[in-house]
């Protein structure tokens, strides 16, 4: 995953599942299309794999009660390659080149 969402919930006694489809629901509104990957602190992972159809997993550098959420990259590839859009709204990332790049500087 290149990006996502940074969710943070330290609401004490509300399980992981509750979290990550709290989470998943946010960006979906926001960005148009469902999550289908979760990183979360290892010791925040309780045995539970996948939520929601959004699957879990740890990443060290995920503090506690944080939770990066958004679309993994072989979702990303399936629906790029049948037309899908990106959460960017469909917009292409372009190279923009400095105006003084290639001229002679004398």
């Amino acid at each position: 995953m290149e990006w996502g969402l940074m969710w943070f919930d330290d609401t004490v006694g509300r399980p992981l599942e509750a979290k990550v489809s709290r989470a998943a629901m946010h960006y979906h509104r926001k960005f148009g299309q469902p999550p289908t990957l979760c990183f979360v602190h290892p010791a925040a992972k309780n045995g539970t794999d996948q939520v929601e159809g959004v699957q879990v997993e740890t990443l060290k550098t995920i503090g506690p009660n944080c939770l990066w959420i958004g679309v993994g990259e072989a979702s990303r590839q399936q629906k790029r390659s049948a037309g899908g859009t990106s959460p960017s709204g469909g917009r292409k990332r372009r190279k923009v080149e400095h105006p003084l790049q290639g001229e002679d500087q004398a």
